[in-house]
């Protein structure tokens, strides 16, 4: 109900339906995902992808009998499942039991029917398509990267394309768990005298030119924006909205991008 008295539900458009984010991994349904944030539909309107963002990391996922149930962590590098060192225990590990995920829907038919599930460690917002159609960008959130995932087979399952996309701001950014430790106060007098004020990189939601060869990503705790070369996955510069110490900022934590391409 909204302040005006007037009721509105998400079931009134003709054909809408609610569908429960089910990952199948317990038949209780205790482990589906939740926090669905960003959803985007394919440039040719058969294929939809929802991100989950948030909530489910938090969540130590068991199956019934309390084992936990590991999801893969991809080398940014080779986008492999790879050994990594827990940022938790400490300790080298194969699987992590925290995740988000991208659902991946064939809308062909006007129905939402679930084709794949992608489990990613850490996301946040970002969450779009090559105009192509022929893969999508993640964002990688606290991980401070771009993950790229592309289509193969038939039917077409979505496969990791590696190398993903390095922001480069964490420290030891090109592993698999990168460190912490590359928000916007960490090489300032602040940042050095109370270690505790400085905060991970995260990459929020992104937007790609019209031609696909250019990605810009918003950085929203270095309050900055990352211009990425999609051919070659490399950064090619950063534009720095406020800087530490500025006395005229021009936006903070910025959350979302939009790219005016050039019409030629």
């Amino acid at each position: 109900m909204l302040p005006t008295g007037q009721i509105i539900s998400a079931t009134a458009a003709p054909g809408a339906q609610y569908q429960r984010l089910a990952t199948g991994l317990r038949p209780d349904g205790n482990a589906d995902a939740d926090s669905a944030m960003t959803s985007v539909l394919s440039p040719d309107g058969t294929t939809l992808l929802v991100l989950t963002s948030g909530f489910n990391t938090a969540i130590n996922y068991q199956a019934k009998n309390g084992a936990p149930i590991l999801f893969p962590v991809l080398s940014p590098v080779t986008g492999k499942p790879s050994m990594f060192r827990n940022p938790v225990t400490g300790q080298m590990a194969s699987g992590y039991n925290q995740a988000e995920f991208v659902f991946v829907y064939d809308v062909s038919s006007g129905r939402p029917v679930k084709t794949q599930q992608i489990p990613i460690p850490d996301t946040f917002v970002g969450l779009a398509w090559d105009p192509a159609g022929s893969r999508f960008y993640v964002s990688g959130g606290i991980d401070d990267r771009i993950l790229i995932f592309k289509a193969s087979g038939s039917p077409v399952q979505y496969v990791p394309d590696a190398p993903f996309i390095v922001l480069n701001h964490n420290s030891n950014d090109t592993l698999p768990i990168p460190s912490y430790n590359g928000g916007i106060l960490a090489n300032t007098i602040a940042g050095k005298a109370v270690p505790a004020l400085v905060t991970g990189a995260v990459v929020a939601g992104f937007a790609l030119s019209a031609d696909g060869k250019t990605l810009v990503a918003a950085n929203w705790h270095n309050e900055s924006a990352s211009i990425v070369d999609t051919g070659s996955r490399a950064v090619l510069s950063e534009v720095v909205f406020t800087p530490p110490g500025s006395l005229t900022p021009i936006g903070e934590f910025p959350y979302g991008v939009a790219v005016k391409s050039d019409p030629k």
